[in-house]
């Protein structure tokens, strides 16, 4: 009898779980005064795995879903302050939904109203102030075995990036399975170029230059640095200081909201104070 009711249930479950069905919000189960679905079941259980799969992760869903429900009733039988649990659960909702509409006012207000200039006289303000930790580079870095064949066509290659000799790089780098990087415009940091750029070797910045250990060579081309100490150059500063006006700006903005909000509601009368207020 046990493995027909076990066979009939998996039944159940698989054409619940069958893509495309059709939701009818049918109980499945009961525990007390509370039922499952099917519609939460299904809202569970993702798209496009098998079919045996969807009835193990339903079945599963479905004992976690009945062990909790027999828990929590024991819990609220046993635990002694719920009044507290409930006022802080309601404190969080409401804490919860006040950051979700001032991270909705804030996409709507003020990420447009950010503009260029506003940047540049950030910058123009504050550079003295905007530190490098570590280096900056600009450049093409290469990392390649010795035994690499035609090494000195690279290291032809590499003594002047051109367009024409950039792409005869990337040639090479795709046939040999060699691992490149090249900047563009765009400022990276020592860090990143840790596999382009042996530990405790010291570059040439000004001209093309290589280094090697015992198994590879290290080419690198750098067409700009910064050093460790130096200003942050205005196009590696700008999200960074983007991100602080944005948090100005949104600061700005939520506390005008709020003392508006305030004091709309004094003039109408929403908010009335049972005691004697100090000015």
């Amino acid at each position: 009898m046990r493995k027909i009711i076990s066979f009939c249930l998996l039944l159940l479950l698989l054409a619940s779980c069958k893509k495309g069905s059709i939701i009818s919000g049918d109980e499945i189960v009961r525990v007390g005064d509370d039922f499952l679905t099917r519609a939460e079941l299904e809202s569970f259980l993702p798209d496009g795995i098998p079919s045996e799969d969807s009835a193990r992760l339903a079945e599963e869903f479905i004992r976690k879903w009945i062990d909790n429900e027999l828990l929590y009733d024991v819990a609220t039988k046993n635990v002694p302050d719920l009044a507290d649990i409930e006022r802080k659960a309601q404190e969080y909702k409401q804490d919860l939904i006040i950051h979700r509409y001032r991270m909705l006012l804030v996409n709507e207000r003020v990420a447009d109203e950010l503009s260029e200039s506003d940047i540049q006289n950030y910058y123009n303000a504050h550079q003295k102030e905007l530190i490098l930790e570590e280096p900056l580079y600009k450049g093409l870095f290469l990392k390649v075995r010795k035994t690499t064949p035609n090494v000195a066509s690279l290291r032809g290659w590499m003594k002047k990036i051109t367009s024409e000799n950039l792409e005869k790089i990337e040639k090479f780098t795709i046939k040999q399975s060699i691992a490149y990087k090249y900047t563009g415009d765009n400022w990276v940091s020592e860090e990143d170029l840790n596999e382009y750029l042996p530990s405790q070797s010291k570059f040439n910045t000004n001209k093309p230059g290589e280094v090697s250990d015992d198994e590879f060579i290290y080419f690198y081309n750098i067409s700009d640095s910064r050093q460790k100490g130096d200003e942050m150059p205005l196009d590696y500063a700008e999200n960074q200081i983007k991100e602080l006006l944005l948090k100005i700006k949104a600061t700005e903005l939520l506390s005008s909201q709020q003392k508006e909000l305030y004091d709309k509601a004094l003039s109408n009368k929403k908010i009335e104070y049972f005691y004697e207020r100090k000015n």
